[in-house]
């Protein structure tokens, strides 16, 4: 598993599965977005500096670019 923060309050994390998971950390820590990206491990991901997009690496050979959903 992969995980990065960036602003205050969002934590981004790749699983094993393939899925990108965005967590707000305000309150309860709610899972923000939850999306199935790639068919096999996700290696690892960059998020732009203003925060709008992630870009995934999978071991599937494919990579994704992905709008990150505002919360």
């Amino acid at each position: 598993m992969v995980a990065s923060s960036i602003s205050n309050y969002l934590v981004y994390m790749a699983t094993d599965s393939g899925k990108f998971l965005v967590f707000d950390t305000r309150g309860n820590g709610t899972i923000a977005q939850n999306e199935k990206l790639h068919s096999d491990v996700l290696i690892d991901f960059i998020i732009t500096k203003d925060e709008t997009y992630a870009l995934t690496a999978s071991l599937d050979k494919t990579i994704n670019l992905t709008k990150i959903l505002k919360v």
